[in-house]
């Protein structure tokens, strides 16, 4: 998770070539006041942020456990849970790395229900 004041991704599809494109999957994108921007306000070259994707302004969507701890796994009862494609072969594990495999995956970093390393969850401890 990045926590930015301004947009939760930043693209920069003129830099891709016209035939260039990104898929965003199982992703969370949330608190930022802007969800998406791009390099010149272009986001043509982002495929799709609809599905399956968590994208809200508001970072309480998400359902985090503790979001003041840096605790960014997903709550029993987030809407991230059990929602994501298979990435077999490409996501098999989470950022803790317990299994990923099985489906459906959870959206995020994290699979729902391990075990939590609060405060530690991601780099440079943002």
């Amino acid at each position: 998770m990045h926590l930015s004041a301004a947009e939760g991704l930043y693209v920069s599809c003129n830099l891709m070539g016209p035939t260039k494109s990104v898929r965003f999957a199982n992703n969370i994108v949330a608190g930022a006041p802007v969800t998406h921007a791009g390099n010149g306000s272009v986001t043509s070259c982002i495929d799709s942020l609809s599905g399956p994707n968590l994208v809200s302004t508001q970072v309480a969507t998400a359902r985090f456990v503790d979001v003041t701890a840096k605790d960014f796994h997903l709550s029993s009862t987030s809407p991230g849970v059990d929602v994501g494609v298979s990435l077999a072969g490409v996501v098999d594990f989470d950022y803790e790395g317990a299994s990923r495999l099985g489906v459906p995956y959870d959206l995020g970093a994290f699979v729902a229900g391990a075990a939590s390393t609060s405060g530690a969850a991601l780099p440079g401890g943002r």
